[in-house]
């Protein structure tokens, strides 16, 4: 009589159903496994440019804590906000950090339909034109040279400092460069002022320009928002409500250890820790957890602030088509979904 089962499958005989269990468990778990990876949602991709309250968020990515926020987060550095907007329009990215100027010109491009999950901060002061010594005033700038990122926020505090004195772009000759060009436009002597930021206007102080308007004359229009794209919203709310959650934490961090959070941040904007704890209290304002619903909620000061800012980007022709201020605002229920 043959062994008929003695070493087939390795059931029988000698050490054979220990072998079997063995590649049985190892087969079993490598399923599981498989299913795991395959469930596994893939990280939310956010394209983030140099400001410094948006690096909180490469704080919470450093800290831990959008994992134990339970959120996959990949943070896609790009070296002007342009550069993110562009990401983003392209579909190499989910979401991205930027101004609410910057979040109707992404809606407006077709396949396109970011959302504000968070308020990040509010620039009051922060947002500067900048001019040559000489021009003291935005009165001045009539006829000049003037540099500013395309259908940007730049393009955006160019026109409201402009009307505010008198004028309009048409009196002044804007120059659309990109954030990173500006000072090497501005020493060359190719602009005689320029729109720009933190840390791009210490370049531009560097050369000898001067404040002659800023967003503390605005206050409450250039706001900060980390926005994705509506559907991935509607699919994993709760991602969403998590990114918030871990930027929450950060801000909070940075708060209770400032020393050491602001070398983190300074350290990836370029500059000394003092530079950037000095930006932070001079025109910047973090929106904490307990007041983003101010923000979010229907009727609330982003819904007041996205109108106006549609207007005045249509009257200077940097957005067309039907207005996409409804639905910029994401709705999410705090307290459904996963938590």
């Amino acid at each position: 009589m043959t062994p008929s089962g003695g070493r087939r499958a390795g059931v029988r005989g000698p050490g054979g159903r220990r072998r079997g269990n063995r590649w049985l468990c190892a087969g079993v778990l490598a399923l599981v496994l498989a299913g795991c990876r395959a469930e596994s949602p893939a990280p939310i991709r956010i394209a983030v440019h140099p400001w410094p309250p948006f690096d909180l968020l490469y704080l919470a990515q450093e800290q831990g804590l959008f994992a134990e926020a339970g959120v996959p987060v990949h943070l896609v550095e790009l070296s002007s906000l342009a550069d993110a907007r562009r990401a983003y329009e392209r579909g190499q990215t989910d979401g991205l950090a930027c101004t609410v100027v910057e979040l109707l010109g992404a809606r407006s491009v077709a396949g396109r339909d970011p959302q504000a999950i968070l308020v990040v901060d509010t620039s009051d002061g922060a947002d500067v034109v900048l001019a040559r010594p000489g021009l003291g005033d935005v009165a001045a700038l009539r006829g000049r040279r003037v540099a500013a990122e395309p259908a940007s926020s730049g393009v955006y505090l160019l026109a409201r400092a402009l009307v505010a004195h008198g004028l309009t772009l048409a009196d002044v000759a804007p120059v659309f460069i990109d954030q990173t060009h500006i000072a090497e436009a501005f020493a060359a002597g190719e602009v005689d002022a320029a729109v720009t930021y933190p840390p791009f206007a210490a370049g531009l102080e560097r050369l000898g320009a001067v404040p002659v308007f800023s967003s503390r004359a605005l206050p409450g229009e250039i706001v900060d928002v980390v926005a994705l794209d509506a559907a991935l919203v509607a699919e994993r709310p709760h991602h969403a409500r998590a990114i918030a959650r871990a930027f929450e934490a950060a801000r909070r961090f940075a708060e209770a250890h400032p020393d050491e959070a602001h070398a983190t941040m300074a350290a990836r904007e370029g500059i000394e820790p003092r530079e950037f704890r000095a930006v932070l209290g001079r025109g910047i304002r973090l929106v904490p957890a307990h007041e983003q619903a101010r923000y979010l909620a229907p009727g609330g000061l982003l819904e007041l602030t996205l109108p106006r800012v549609d207007a005045v980007m249509r009257r200077i022709g940097h957005l067309g088509g039907p207005s996409r201020v409804p639905g910029a605002v994401a709705r999410l229920d705090p307290g459904s979904g996963p938590p």
